[in-house]
């Protein structure tokens, strides 16, 4: 019996290590590939910058100058983004968490209604701070003279 138990534990432990190790080769697959797509488009919109820019330090630059310029803005605009939502996504979760625990543990036996409208407000707020930090993060890179959808990466 515990022979058996311990064969079925270390099955389950080497299927385990071997999808982790599956899906770490998949993020790196990923990784890579969102890489050769940033290059690919960084490539495209220094040469559309280089034919169609009145910018003087634009025109000053070499092609290769040009494309790491692009590619840098492209990795750092992603980037950044990623990162708000990020940050944003774990604000909300811990807003959802605190509204229900006061709505259901501290007012277990009193009404309920204003603390879940405060928590939805608390959670339209993020939207709108995630909207506003986002447009300043756009903003940045337009005073630059770069054009925001031509900087996205979706993933």
């Amino acid at each position: 019996m515990w022979l058996f138990l311990g064969a079925l534990f270390l099955v389950v432990v080497i299927a385990a290590a071997i999808s982790d190790s599956s899906k770490r080769n998949e993020e790196a697959r990923e990784k890579v590939e969102k890489s050769r797509l940033a290059e690919m488009r960084a490539k495209a919109y220094a040469d559309y910058l280089k034919r169609t820019s009145t910018r003087p330090d634009i025109a000053a630059m070499t092609d290769d100058e040009l494309s790491e310029h692009v590619f840098d803005a492209i990795r750092t605009f992603n980037k950044k983004r990623e990162e708000l939502t990020k940050g944003m996504s774990a604000l909300a979760g811990i807003v959802i968490i605190t509204t229900l625990v006061v709505a259901f543990v501290v007012l277990a036996d009193g009404p309920k209604q204003g603390a879940l409208l405060i928590g939805f407000m608390a959670f339209i707020g993020i939207f709108a701070m995630h909207a506003s930090e986002s447009e300043k993060i756009a903003s940045a890179y337009v005073a630059k003279g770069f054009e925001i959808e031509r900087l996205k990466i979706e993933s």
